[in-house]
């Protein structure tokens, strides 16, 4: 058959969903605004002057992966986690 039919052995592959992003998500009932998320993952995390945690992106991409898991590890209230 062929031409991009199958039945020489040959299949298709198509992608029918697009891979989810992992997300940061914060427990503000834990977060006390000590910063060591932000020093750890400054394009994700920022204190105010009030020591008010401001999130600044939800959505993880692979390459930032890394940082963000060394802030949800070394976040000392457990106020951070990643949703995948």
């Amino acid at each position: 058959m062929n031409k991009w039919g199958g039945s020489d052995g040959i299949s298709i592959v198509t992608p029918t969903e697009e891979a989810e992003m992992s997300k940061v998500v914060v427990d503000r009932s834990k977060c006390t605004g000590l910063g060591i998320c932000e020093s750890l993952a400054s394009a994700f995390f920022e204190v105010d002057d009030n020591g008010e945690l401001i999130q600044l992106r939800e959505d993880v991409p692979d390459d930032e992966l890394a940082s963000v898991e060394q802030a949800v590890q070394g976040c000392p209230t457990e106020a951070l986690r990643i949703v995948r």
